[in-house]
């Protein structure tokens, strides 16, 4: 399943985001853009790598934005029965 998903995320444009960075970096790097089209792929990137997601919310200046892509994503795992847990955190950060 993620495979595909991936594979629809590559010929989606997805690859332009550069697959030689570390999946943290990549998604730091979304977070800055603040672009919506990108911020939508960190769900997956979530759900396919283990990532710490803490160190990523220190980070990060966009605090905001990623909790509450985090909050989207507890949401999407919970209706689709994806036992990964995600720590939660404020929204009341910068966006």
């Amino acid at each position: 399943m993620a495979t595909a998903i991936e594979k629809k995320l590559t010929d989606a444009g997805y690859r332009m985001l550069g697959a030689d960075k570390s999946k943290e970096k990549l998604i730091l790097s979304i977070l800055k853009t603040e672009n919506i089209r990108y911020l939508k792929a960190i769900p997956f990137l979530i759900y396919k790598y283990d990532l710490d997601i803490e160190e990523l919310y220190q980070k990060t200046p966009k605090k905001k934005i990623f909790s509450q892509i985090l909050a989207f994503t507890r949401i999407i795992f919970e209706e689709n029965n994806i036992d990964k847990q995600l720590p939660e955190f404020s929204n009341k950060g910068n966006l």
